[in-house]
């Protein structure tokens, strides 16, 4: 049985609760069914919560003080917290903690919550057994990671999954599962493994599939190649405000892994490796849906066009909920004759816009 934590034992054993979080010893709150709540604070003073901070870190052999004021650490249940200390933080010492879901999302789940229709599930499903290079978009906690899961899930079971992470828990039933983390510098500053060294080594470990869960620096340089000499079938996320901004995005983080190369370079790069941009926002009300898939369509004119293939309509608000539902906008796919050449059939009714 795990060891109790000191002051917030009751809301991680709480399946209500997704997230703790302390901004300071004065200020706690959780969430729950996407909204913040406000908690009575659990610490009587600065003091007792440097010391929670300081039993999560050594649990886990991981550095935090004034000289390293950020920490990401993952528990043994799979929590993931993130510590920033001041000077860092002007709030006091701050903390985030996500419990990690016991029972992973299915995209049942999503179809019951609005978030998703059956038939832009389809499609989505297709495109992933079709091998086509996806980027999966979104804000903070607008659902990609869950998203990026769901259709990992769809990923035959016969091809080997290299998985890479910086901090999480992968929570994919797949045989051929292997999941590789990035690690934190030790106490002495040595002994780093970032996101980028992880794609390389995925890259020798002969994949079928690379997925990585959120894309952050240079390490964009390594994937984008690789999709362009054949390692096709990549999933990945990527914060960003919206399609367009994801392929910016894109741009920017492959700056940061290569800085020679020109910039229509580096966009040529991007169109030729990415076929579809499935982008989520958290939405007013709190929940979570995917509001476009688009297509990246290839270069013009030293532009990438995309094709909106399905789009959220929005179509009120009412008792405190988003309505609308995600509808096909009736472009059809450039990829769908390749889908259907590898034996995945789709109707171009699928894409017919509702009348």
């Amino acid at each position: 049985m795990p060891t109790p934590i000191p002051h917030i034992q009751s809301w991680l054993d709480d399946p209500a609760v997704e997230r703790i979080l302390i901004d300071g010893w004065q200020h706690v709150y959780v969430e729950q069914n996407n909204q913040f709540v406000d908690v009575p604070t659990p610490f009587q003073n600065e003091g007792e919560l440097y010391a929670l901070i300081h039993t999560l870190a050594d649990a886990r052999g991981v550095q935090v003080d004034e000289q390293h004021p950020l920490a990401s650490l993952r528990m043994p249940d799979g929590t993931r917290i993130d510590i920033v200390l001041p000077p860092v933080s002007l709030v006091g010492p701050a903390v985030t903690m996500m419990k990690a879901i016991p029972q992973p999302i299915q995209h049942e789940d999503l179809i019951r919550s609005g978030s998703l229709t059956q038939a832009a599930a389809d499609f989505l499903r297709a495109c992933v057994e079709g091998r086509l290079n996806i980027a999966i978009s979104g804000g903070t906690a607008s659902g990609k990671s869950t998203m990026l899961k769901i259709m990992a899930r769809w990923i035959p079971l016969d091809e080997r999954i290299l998985f890479l992470q910086e901090v999480g828990q992968s929570g994919l039933p797949h045989p051929r599962l292997v999941t590789l983390e990035t690690r934190p510098p030790d106490r002495q500053g040595m002994g780093a493994v970032t996101l980028r060294e992880l794609v390389q080594c995925a890259l020798r470990m002969r994949p079928d599939r690379i997925i990585v869960e959120e894309l952050l620096g240079g390490e964009m340089s390594e994937l984008v190649p690789a999709m362009n000499r054949g390692h096709d079938g990549c999933l990945f996320s990527v914060h960003s405000n919206g399609p367009r901004d994801t392929l910016g995005r894109l741009e920017l983080l492959f700056g940061k892994g290569d800085p020679e190369i020109p910039l229509s370079a580096v966009r040529e790069q991007i169109s030729s490796a990415i076929d579809l941009i499935v982008h989520l926002e958290r939405l007013r009300d709190g929940s979570r849906k995917i509001v476009l898939i688009s297509e990246v369509r290839g270069m013009e004119s030293g532009v990438i066009p995309l094709a909106n293939i399905f789009l959220f309509d929005q179509t009120g608000y009412a008792d405190g909920a988003v309505q609308g539902t995600l509808r096909p906008t009736g472009i059809i796919p450039q990829f769908l004759d390749a889908l259907n050449a590898a034996g995945i059939q789709l109707p171009e009714r699928m894409f017919a816009p509702a009348g």
